[in-house]
């Protein structure tokens, strides 16, 4: 049984400020996406409101299990451009996932991936006393909100303590850069059966293990710039943790998630520009839509 551990979000889409439809998202909605489609048994643990149960998928319904029912959840507006830019704004924030209430089953495989600080280390601690294997996305560990919009903050304690309960981390290369910023290398003094993967957008991934930064030969063309892209990284993440569990094999694991991903970008933004068709939910809004202070 796979876990994964994360909120899931209400993500409003905006096309130049225009209110296009809603729908359902966060990095542990987006993990589940290709486990889904490869029939992997697992389950979601994730905070859950009123609205982000009216908006789930009925593929997921079966799957979610509320750590927390609450009154609130992160609530993002998405404005994309004609050029698939967006500009991105959180309106409301869920709060952090009970440690006591993480569904935890013995000899479990977890993924972890928080999109706004729901888990921290303590439930790393707890998970890895009981899971097989982790792997966790750095995103929701670094995140921060600042006048609504979020700012990645990589506090070298929370880079320590996030490594001390993983086996697999996955780090973007935006996220990799600012971490070398703040904290030097954190990734030189890494476990010898841990593996870092940072990815690079459609460029091939780094893998960083027992000293070494090897640069994955993906051998493959067919990976292209794409107008949305949201969820790539977390899609790639549940893909290489569910090869690497049947292979233990980690460089053919990130190739194999590294093509799946693009498959998957390249049939989503064939339907849509801003909107996979798994996560869709058809709304009408009123011209304009809702308005927030700070937010255009």
């Amino acid at each position: 049984m796979i876990v994964v551990y994360g909120n899931l979000t209400l993500d409003e889409i905006r096309f130049k400020g225009r209110i296009i439809g809603k729908r359902i998202g966060g990095g542990a909605h987006y993990s589940s996406i290709p486990l889904l489609e490869e029939n992997v048994d697992h389950m979601i643990v994730s905070n859950i409101s009123p609205i982000i149960k009216a908006y789930l998928p009925e593929t997921h319904m079966g799957i979610t299990h509320a750590a927390l029912y609450t009154t609130s959840e992160n609530y993002f507006i998405l404005d994309y451009d004609e050029t698939g830019n967006r500009k991105l704004w959180v309106l409301s924030n869920a709060p952090q996932i009970p440690v006591n209430n993480l569904h935890v089953e013995p000899g479990q495989y977890a993924i972890v991936n928080p999109v706004l600080g729901e888990i921290d280390t303590n439930h790393l601690k707890k998970l890895w006393s009981y899971s097989a294997l982790i792997i966790a996305d750095v995103q929701g560990f670094i995140r921060e909100v600042v006048n609504r919009r979020i700012k990645i903050v990589p506090r070298k304690k929370t880079i320590q303590g996030v490594l001390q309960y993983i086996d697999i981390l996955h780090v973007d290369s935006e996220e990799y850069d600012a971490i070398i910023k703040a904290n030097g290398d954190p990734f030189d003094r890494i476990d010898r059966d841990q593996f870092i993967v940072v990815t690079r957008g459609y460029n091939p991934p780094i893998l960083i293990h027992a000293g070494k930064k090897i640069s994955v030969d993906t051998g493959y063309n067919s990976c292209k710039p794409v107008k949305d892209s949201t969820g790539a990284g977390d899609y790639f993440t549940a893909m290489l943790f569910k090869e690497y569990i049947r292979s233990r094999k980690i460089l053919r694991s990130i190739l194999y998630a590294y093509r799946k991903t693009c498959i998957w970008l390249n049939n989503r933004n064939a339907s849509s520009r801003y909107t996979a068709p798994t996560t869709a939910v058809n709304t009408s809004y009123p011209p304009g839509g809702p308005s927030f202070p700070g937010v255009p």
